[in-house]
Order: C-alpha cells, then sequence, then structure tokens
C-alpha cells in the first residue's frame, strides 16, 4: 500500500501516547482514524484534534483484554467507514510496583498483564484479519512492541514476560 489518503486504520491504546501520535500522524497522510482506547475521554480527545485538524476520526471505547468488546470495535469501524486498511494493535499496560521480587506480583497482574499486552493482540487479529482477507485489498497489521520483550531491565518482570 503506497496511497495512505481515504484508507482506514484503526489503532488501539490512541487515546494517548504512541497511539495518540500515530493517530495524528495517520491522518495527516490523509487516512481515517478510529481512535480506540479504554479510556473515552482520551480517545475523543486524540478524535476531536484530527476532526479540528481537519482529518476524519471517531473515537470508540474498547477494552482490548475482551474478544467481545475487539469484536465489536471492528463492526463499529466497517459500519462507520465501510472497511479497515491497517490495524495497530498498541494497546499496553505495565502493572504498579515494579523493582520488586517477581513472586511478589499478585497472580491479578500477571493475568492483566497477560491478557491486554498479548491477548489483546490475539483478539485484533481475530476481530480483523478475516475481514480484511476477504475485502480483497491491501492492508496490514502493525503490532507494536517493546524492548523489555527481549532484555530484563524494565524493572517488571510481569511487563516483559507479556511483551
Amino acid at each position: 500500500m503506497r496511497d495512505w489518503s481515504g484508507k482506514v486504520a484503526v489503532i488501539t491504546g490512541a487515546g494517548s501516547g504512541m497511539g495518540a501520535a500515530m493517530a495524528r500522524l495517520f491522518a495527516k497522510a490523509g487516512m481515517k482514524i478510529v481512535v480506540a482506547d479504554i479510556d473515552l475521554p482520551t480517545a475523543q480527545a486524540t478524535a476531536a484534534d484530527i476532526v479540528g485538524a481537519g482529518g476524519e476520526a471517531i473515537a470508540v471505547r474498547v477494552d482490548v483484554s475482551s474478544q467481545d468488546e475487539v469484536q465489536a470495535m471492528a463492526d463499529k469501524a466497517w459500519d462507520h467507514f465501510g472497511a479497515v486498511h491497517v490495524l495497530v494493535n498498541n494497546a499496553g499496560i505495565v502493572p504498579s510496583g515494579r523493582y520488586r521480587p517477581i513472586w511478589e506480583f499478585p497472580l491479578e497482574d500477571w493475568r492483566w498483564s497477560f491478557d491486554v499486552n498479548m491477548m489483546g493482540v490475539v483478539h485484533g487479529i481475530r476481530a480483523f484479519i478475516p475481514r480484511m482477507i476477504e475485502s480483497g485489498v491491501d492492508g496490514h497489521v502493525v503490532t507494536t512492541a517493546s524492548v523489555a520483550g527481549l532484555i530484563s531491565g524494565s524493572g517488571s518482570p510481569v511487563y516483559s514476560a507479556s511483551k
């Protein structure tokens, strides 16, 4: 895909940070954006910035740890824009309490990290790729990662393991 104009991108974790930056850059390239985040007000703010700059965007609240919510997000994207050309699996979390022994992290932190950081990607792939293939047009899936998944030192072994 060389021409991004008029194409549609869905970006999770786009309410802030790298996701918001990608949403704004993709919109400047002429893409229509689905700004997805668990924090709807931040997603709405990013979408408003894009619309205010002359782009097209909608905000969607999604918890990527839920296959049902990710599927509903996909449905909203297709219902609103009629297509999806780029999926960016960007949502991610780091549990609190860094720099402590690995055995002291509660099981809830482990589950939350893997549900968002790993299963969120799986849910995105399952909800989007079949439709993208069926559409017969060029498409891309981008999944952000972290160097913490390759080397230790993030201060959170739970985060590192999930990345």
